[in-house]
């Protein structure tokens, strides 16, 4: 979680902690547990929940462009690679 957990309460660390892990398809927590843990938030820590959930996402896509451009270079190079080889 990037907010500052200190801002956080318990129950909005826990809940973004099990749908972060759902969302990663863990098998440790299910949607009943993360549906219950949000139903139980007040409505300024669902406001929280909702601003970390979207901070997590962000960093997803941001990771997975990163890893897309990685696997460009790793193709570029295997490609120059093989050029390399078969020359």
């Amino acid at each position: 979680m990037s907010m500052d957990e200190a801002e956080l309460t318990l129950k909005v660390r826990e809940a973004a902690r099990d749908a972060d892990a759902l969302s990663w398809g863990s098998r440790d927590v299910s949607r009943e547990d993360v549906l219950a843990r949000v139903h139980g938030l007040r409505p300024e820590e669902s406001e929280q929940l909702d601003r970390v959930l979207t901070e997590l996402l962000q960093a997803s896509r941001r990771r997975q462009r990163e890893y897309e451009r990685l696997g460009e270079i790793l193709k570029r190079l295997r490609d120059q690679l093989e050029d390399i080889v078969e020359s």
